[in-house]
């Protein structure tokens, strides 16, 4: 740049540290180094690291083996590991990213994109003090326990995928304490006079009935199962629902397509909505925009509810921080407290392993009271665990 007297350009990171980055024939470049002030850090740039630089990029230029970087073993990740995984979900692929693209701006940006075998215990150690404040949006100040942990699983599997690739013999992730686990969500279940209060404020928006009387009556994860439905999947004649996963690139939690029994009371919601949506030609989605706007078109399907539904729930004066979700955790603590078979309610909730259902017998000990005073038959859940 004209300005200065250096090539490239230089920012101060902190006291005494500097970051610089260079480009030659748009290939980019950038260092950390330490320097007590600006005319140091210019110095230090002309004496040293412009022909460290120009040196590597002659070697680039020529087709040589470069020592990979950080910015190199990031991009590698995410297109030949992560992006070739089938049996990551969207959702998990999202998520994923967008650790990756915290790891870009600390390791490359921050530390200036070392080589992948100089990246030491202390660098990963320093990640996460840098990226607790760092929540990116809300009115919280840090960002959640759990999201440093995913972060942590996720560094984790880029440093494996280096030590495969031969980048470094090490996986430094491993000698870094994983951050502990934070206060869990405690899941919100609702009563049943309060399913129907909530039914009862989306009367005007038929879509969003349709979703919670699925997602309440059939346990449906709301976003990966619920609204993924299409008209196909629907057995009117047999009065049986199918999760598919697998099609058209979409996967489950668990990656395992099952089918659901409909009630009476699903079943004619079911049959109402398919004549007034898909009677005559409509979408094939089951819930989609019935307008378009600026962005979808009419017939597309709906990828999110949650705004609302949490001002239906809050019309239905319904406990604050209530999500979907908990429309599910509601179904499932209700067949397990009905004394269901552990086994069965674990193939309707699509689980993966008893251990997951086994949440929901502790989320029913609360209540008993509740369920006794009710009438409601319950059984020695731990003689049917045995059984089982």
């Amino acid at each position: 740049m004209a300005r200065h007297t250096y090539p490239g350009t230089l920012r101060r990171r902190g006291p005494g540290h500097w970051w610089w980055r260079y480009q030659i024939a748009g290939r980019r470049y950038s260092r950390t180094f330490d320097a007590p002030d600006r005319p140091a850090a210019e110095r230090y740039i002309r004496n040293t690291l412009l022909e460290d630089v120009e040196q590597e990029d002659a070697r680039v230029a020529a087709g040589q083996r470069v020592e990979p970087r950080m910015s190199h073993l990031l991009a590698t990740f995410a297109t030949d590991y992560h992006g070739t995984r089938k049996a990551i979900t969207p959702g998990t692929r999202r998520s994923n990213q967008d650790s990756l693209t915290y790891f870009t701006r600390f390791f490359v940006e921050q530390e200036g994109d070392p080589k992948v075998r100089d990246v030491t215990k202390g660098q990963i150690a320093r990640y996460f003090d840098w990226r607790r404040p760092r929540r990116g949006g809300g009115d919280k100040t840090t960002v959640a326990q759990r999201t440093l942990r995913r972060d942590y699983a996720v560094l984790h599997l880029v440093f494996e995928f280096a030590v495969e690739r031969e980048y470094r013999g090490d996986n430094p992730v491993r000698a870094v304490k994983k951050p502990p686990r934070g206060d869990e969500r405690e899941a919100i279940v609702l009563s049943a006079e309060q399913v129907e209060k909530l039914l009862d404020a989306c009367a005007e928006h038929p879509m969003l009935h349709l979703f919670i009387l699925t997602c309440s009556e059939l346990a449906l994860r709301p976003n990966s199962e619920a609204l993924w439905l299409r008209w196909e999947d629907v057995d009117f004649r047999q009065a049986r629902l199918k999760v598919v996963s697998g099609r058209d690139g979409h996967r489950t939690k668990t990656g395992k397509s099952r089918v659901l029994p409909l009630s009476s009371r699903m079943l004619d919601a079911l049959r109402a909505h398919f004549a007034a949506y898909r009677m005559n030609g409509g979408s094939p989605w089951v819930f989609h925009h019935v307008a378009a706007d600026r962005h979808a078109r009419a017939g597309d399907r709906i990828n999110d509810l949650r705004r609302a539904f949490q001002s239906a729930a809050r019309q239905a004066g319904l406990p604050a921080g209530l999500w979907p979700y908990d429309l599910r955790h509601t179904r499932i603590t209700r067949w397990v407290s009905a004394g269901h078979n552990l086994a069965l309610v674990q193939k309707a909730a699509g689980h993966a392993s008893m251990r997951t259902t086994m949440i929901y017998v502790h989320l029913t000990d609360d209540d008993l009271g509740a369920l006794v005073a009710e009438g409601t038959r319950t059984v020695d859940l731990k003689r049917q665990l045995r059984a089982g």
